[in-house]
């Protein structure tokens, strides 16, 4: 054996394993049988053992000195960052995108704590290196996934889940049903229809101007000839201005009042309307002598007559024939004031 190689795995030698029979010297026969020889290699192996043991401690030792000399040293109770791994202060986190260095670091990832992104200094600009979504409540983040959750359950909910009243919601320009605003409310786009009875379908508007209808159907209104004819002799004229001659339907029947000229030799006053002609009793030539108007002169001579009639030799015998038929209001005097008072009769075309 010429050479004694030390490696750092320890190496035990046992007496036992040397069995081969060598010449060594005077000595012959098996090496376990000599037993001087065999107290040597004892005291031999024991020392290999011992510097074996002495290697490793001092290349333990040595480990450690090593260990120490790398470690980071505390600066109150901080480690500085030249003793940090490159990549731990590579992360610079600021408020705002707008908080950044006017110039960036290469190497260095910058953060936003409003939006939470990430950028890079590209050498020009500050770059996003993951444009994706982050969370957040502002307009260019995404919710809380477990916040939205509970609110769209909150939107299923059915019933009033918070016990609201309308005292607790405003009102805005949409207003709230009361009693008072009710009584308050005005009649905005009231109808105008013709007097008909009030049903049950009927919406709120519709049935006021109905009873409305109704009201003025009952009222008394007094108004010209010329509002109830198509036609008016030119030579009829009132005799005074507080008592012209005026008519006014009542319940269906038309009635007429006060003074009036009628010169010239045409004794019709005017031809009425279809909505004003009257139930016309057969008479000669058309005249309705039953329900004429006795007139008489503003001097007390004797009572003319003031009725309707149809066309000359047209004698009228139905209502049907006395409506599709002209018909004439008529006086039996000429060029004097005349006073008449009273009712010319019903008529057809009344509702």
């Amino acid at each position: 054996m010429d050479k004694l190689i030390i490696s750092e795995t320890p190496i035990h030698i046992a007496k036992e394993t040397i069995v081969h029979e060598i010449a060594w010297g005077g000595v012959t026969g098996n090496i376990v049988d000599q037993d001087d020889l065999n107290t040597v290699l004892d005291s031999f192996v024991d020392d290999l053992n011992n510097l074996t043991e002495e290697v490793e401690t001092k290349a333990s030792a040595a480990a450690v000195v090593q260990a120490l000399t790398t470690k980071a040293d505390l600066i109150d109770g901080v480690i500085p960052a030249s003793q940090l791994p490159s990549y731990v202060d590579d992360v610079l986190v600021y408020p705002t995108w707008a908080d950044f260095p006017v110039v960036g670091e290469a190497g260095k990832i910058y953060v936003t704590e409003d939006t939470n992104k990430t950028y890079r200094w590209s050498g020009s600009g500050y770059v996003v290196i993951a444009d994706g979504v982050a969370l957040g409540e502002t307009a260019t983040t995404a919710y809380r996934g477990d916040r939205g959750k509970a609110a769209y359950d909150h939107s299923l909910s059915q019933g009033n889940p918070h016990n609201a009243t309308t005292s607790d919601i405003p009102e805005g320009n949409k207003l709230y049903f009361t009693e008072n605003r009710v009584r308050q409310s005005t009649l905005t786009g009231l109808p105008s229809v013709v007097a008909s009875p009030i049903v049950e379908t009927d919406i709120f508007l519709n049935g006021f101007a109905k009873l409305q209808a109704q009201i003025d159907k009952l009222s008394v209104k007094w108004v010209s000839i010329e509002a109830i004819s198509e036609w008016v002799n030119p030579n009829l004229s009132i005799a005074s201005t507080d008592h012209g001659l005026r008519f006014a339907v009542i319940g269906g029947v038309l009635f007429v009042a006060g003074l009036f000229y009628l010169g010239g030799s045409d004794y019709n006053l005017c031809r009425l309307k279809p909505e004003y002609k009257m139930y016309n009793a057969a008479g000669v030539n058309g005249q309705n002598a039953v329900e004429s108007v006795k007139c008489v002169t503003n001097t007390g001579l004797a009572a003319n007559s003031f009725f309707t009639q149809c066309p000359s030799g047209n004698s009228i015998t139905t209502i049907a024939s006395t409506y599709t038929n002209i018909q004439y209001l008529r006086t039996s005097r000429l060029s004097d004031t005349m006073l008449v008072n009273g009712f010319l009769g019903k008529l057809i075309h009344y509702n």
